[in-house]
């Protein structure tokens, strides 16, 4: 398959822009990847960093011969330390269930979201924005998400 049949593969919009969503749905008729190396992948090739990549950058990474992957092990190693880090901060905080719950609901509506839970993270439990990707953050809301509703 060359490169652009590839790229228009993804371009499931025909708008010569590929977006993540696209890029995954794409990539996942040609190989089965991990969501993190998929994610990875896709930031290779988003150089300016507007979530959004065209034919030349998806080339000039596909093109490259001394490309360095990092190798990813997918696991839930952060996923769990955050479930960890979340029970640290209770008992440190001195906090009840319903009020640490309350310090996660940023918008008060009785329900953590996936971006109450990214926000409360940040700011309860000191956790840079650029460690909190969202494949962790989905994992992480599913863990949490024990009645498995679409909230906590």
């Amino acid at each position: 398959m060359s490169y652009k049949a590839l790229f228009d593969l993804c371009d499931s919009d025909k708008d010569n822009m590929v977006s993540l969503a696209e890029f995954q749905r794409g990539i996942q008729t040609v190989i089965t990847l991990s969501s993190p190396v998929v994610e990875m992948l896709y930031n290779l090739m988003d150089k300016h960093r507007n979530k959004l990549i065209n034919m030349e950058q998806f080339c000039d990474v596909l093109k490259a011969q001394q490309l360095q992957v990092p190798n990813i092990t997918d696991n839930f190693k952060w996923e769990m330390a955050m479930v960890e880090e979340l029970k640290k901060w209770i008992v440190k905080e001195n906090q009840h269930p319903e009020e640490a719950f309350k310090r996660f609901d940023k918008d008060f509506d009785g329900q953590i979201s996936k971006d109450d839970l990214k926000l409360g993270l940040q700011n309860n439990l000191r956790i840079p924005s650029f460690q909190i990707n969202d494949t962790k953050l989905e994992r992480l809301f599913r863990l949490l998400d024990s009645f498995k509703v679409g909230h906590i």
